[in-house]
């Protein structure tokens, strides 16, 4: 059975080509447009990996993360975060949100692979 992530990015651009180069390998993935969409899927879907961007509409990604955390359900998801900031303030952030990982953006598909198969 094909390991599932869900993907929560608002970009329709980056969405599309990730879930494509993903499915092309295997993976089944299931999409989410916004943080408040994310947390649905989260608890229907149950994915084994969340590809998560910090600045979204609605919801962003670190009261998600903090949702999926604060879930018994879900406590130990691994969340990779997705950010094109910079700041090391984001990755400070993201450690003690308890973010599984970190990636910048732009990012290549092989490099997010290895995060993927890192975590699942």
């Amino acid at each position: 059975m094909s390991k599932k992530i869900l993907m929560v990015e608002d970009e329709p651009d980056i969405r599309e080509a990730v879930q494509a180069s993903l499915r092309s390998r295997g993976y089944m993935v299931i999409v989410a447009a916004d943080g408040e969409e994310g947390l649905r899927k989260v608890k229907s879907e149950k994915p084994d990996l969340v590809l998560l961007d910090i600045v979204m509409p609605k919801v962003d990604g670190w009261q998600l993360l903090k949702a999926i955390r604060s879930d018994e359900a879900t406590r130990e998801l691994p969340v990779v975060m997705l950010t094109a900031n910079r700041e090391t303030s984001s990755l400070i952030e993201s450690q003690s949100q308890k973010a599984t990982d970190y990636l910048m953006k732009p990012f290549d598909i092989e490099k997010l692979l290895r995060f993927i198969n890192r975590y699942i």
